[in-house]
């Protein structure tokens, strides 16, 4: 988990925009080195929203991003 006050200096530096983007590469680094190349691609075929592979092949990631 990131801390807040290193988001609210981001934020206040760099504002919305800066934040997210702050935010969504401390994710990817963490996940980086436990997803494949082929997890990045769309299920197919689509179960729903095209999204990436690995969001319905691995949820132990998404639940570890959560924090649960």
């Amino acid at each position: 988990m990131i801390a807040p006050a290193t988001l609210l200096v981001v934020g206040a530096v760099g504002g919305v925009g800066m934040t997210v983007t702050y935010s969504l590469f401390h994710y990817a680094a963490k996940i980086g080195p436990k997803i494949t190349l082929s997890d990045l691609r769309p299920s197919l075929p689509w179960e729903g929203l095209p999204l990436p592979r690995f969001v319905y092949t691995k949820p132990e990631l998404i639940e570890e991003l959560r924090g649960k």
